[in-house]
């Protein structure tokens, strides 16, 4: 049973992008009408970020013990970053009352849904990359080759927001206020997740180059991993093993989760929508 849910479920993930004409257009017209009649149009993509970087920036160089170079593409790779991991879970929720229009049509697959959907945050995200390597290269951290170790971070990123769309997604559809839990993690994690903020440098509290009062909690704070994986080569530091570890294991267990609820509970969506 495990297997043929699997199969299906990949089967129909395979259909979907072979067929981009199925949710790329949905993800383009949804682009093109976000920013209409505003004065500026998409270029809030950039400018709110920058805003964002250059306020927070300003505050906390100021009052931490960091320089402006180790802690503005520190910050901007993170809130970056974040936009896509904490996207994923902020609108996965609800991914299917929002498109329950093309779920009650019948010819659309859920992975057509879930795509379309996560495609219209990658393009945001794109966007915004473009801030991220600009800061990075003035600041002259990208010294090698290695920064293209940030595109396979971005690839397992994608690949477990996939997964994530369809299961919170689900969990959403059937229990309502699900996604008033997500809103509170997510508050959460962005702030104890080394975003905004640096681990202390002081070498007598660093343990295993860590800051050590943190070391314990970020090994087990998923979202420290994913943001590492993009944000390690960018800055130039080494990924620790670990990060690969948890971040290709969460991969995996959440594919496997993900192909169980397609096939046990994909019907009920159309009910509990």
């Amino acid at each position: 049973p495990i297997q043929r849910a699997a199969n299906m479920f990949f089967h129909n993930t395979l259909t979907s992008l072979k067929q981009p004409e199925r949710w790329m257009f949905t993800t383009w017209f949804k682009f093109l009408t976000r920013y209409r009649r505003t004065a500026i149009g998409p270029l809030w993509i950039f400018a709110a970020p920058i805003m964002f970087i250059a306020f927070l920036g300003a505050l906390f160089v100021g009052l931490s013990n960091f320089s402006t170079s180790e802690f503005i593409p520190h910050l901007t790779v993170g809130i970056i970053s974040w936009t896509l991991i904490g996207g994923y879970l902020m609108r996965s929720h609800d991914v299917f009352q929002r498109n329950r229009s093309y779920l009650m049509q019948g010819d659309t697959l859920h992975t057509d849904i879930v795509l379309f959907d996560n495609a219209e945050l990658f393009i945001h995200f794109l966007h915004q990359t473009a801030i991220a390597i600009a800061i990075c290269w003035y600041y002259k951290t990208l010294t090698s080759p290695y920064a293209f170790v940030s595109l396979v971070g971005i690839f397992l990123t994608v690949i477990n927001g996939y997964w994530i769309t369809f299961v919170f997604g689900t969990i959403g559809a059937r229990y309502k206020d699900f996604g008033e839990f997500i809103g509170s993690i997510t508050s959460i994690a962005f702030l104890a997740t080394p975003i905004i903020w640096m681990p202390a440098r002081d070498d007598s509290v660093v343990v295993g180059g860590r800051a050590g009062v943190l070391e314990a909690y970020m090994l087990y704070n998923p979202f420290y991993h994913f943001l590492e994986l993009i944000r390690a080569p960018l800055l130039g530091n080494p990924i620790d093993k670990i990060s690969w570890m948890v971040v290709g294991g969460l991969t995996i267990i959440g594919m496997c989760l993900s192909a169980y609820f397609y096939k046990r509970y994909r019907h009920m969506l159309a009910v509990w929508v």
